[in-house]
Order: C-alpha cells, then sequence, then structure tokens
C-alpha cells in the first residue's frame, strides 16, 4: 500500500506544498513590502498617483493572488491527495481480495 500511495499522493503532495510555499513567500515578503511602498508614494512631497496606484493595484493582486495559493495548496495537499490514496488503496485491496478468493 505504502508503493502506491507514494506513486499517486506524491504529485498531489508536491503541488500542495509548492503553492503553500508560494502562499507563505506572498504572505511574509512580498506584501508587506508592497504595502511599504505604496505608503511612500502617498506621501504629500513626492505625490505621484499613478505610482501609488500601481502599487496599490499590485497589493490588491498579491492579496488575491495570496488567498488562491492558500486554498489550491490546501486542495490539492489535502482533499484532492486523501482522496486519491483512499481510492487507489481500495482498489488495490478489492483486487487482491477477489485475487485471493478466485
Amino acid at each position: 500500500l505504502r508503493g502506491v500511495f507514494v506513486k499517486i499522493g506524491s504529485r498531489y503532495y508536491c503541488v500542495g506544498a509548492l503553492l503553500v510555499v508560494l502562499h507563505g513567500l506572498i504572505n511574509s515578503a512580498a506584501r508587506p513590502l508592497l504595502l511599504r511602498e505604496a505608503v511612500k508614494a502617498l506621501d504629500p512631497d513626492r505625490a505621484s498617483p499613478s505610482r501609488a496606484l500601481i502599487f496599490a493595484g499590485a497589493l490588491a493582486l498579491s492579496v488575491l493572488l495570496d488567498g488562491w495559493a492558500k486554498q489550491q495548496g490546501m486542495f490539492y495537499a489535502g482533499d484532492v491527495m486523501c482522496c486519491q490514496c483512499i481510492s487507489s488503496g481500495i482498489h488495490l485491496i478489492s483486487f487482491k481480495a477477489m485475487r485471493l478468493r478466485a
């Protein structure tokens, strides 16, 4: 069973893990930097509305991508991997039981 679980589940686990790592990078590195630059762009001495809008748009995009990466990572590493492993395990066990019976 372990060999089947590794072959079936490792692909979904790796995709899920990469998406969760992307979520962590966006959440801990990109979002604070974009927020800092957006606040700096609103400085009245160096006011640049287009620059502030660009950083605000990038910040909104990072929030969207952060939420998507988190949900998809949990979906792949949790739901899809578990369902694939359970269904392949049940299929393998029933196949072996039928061979033993015959």
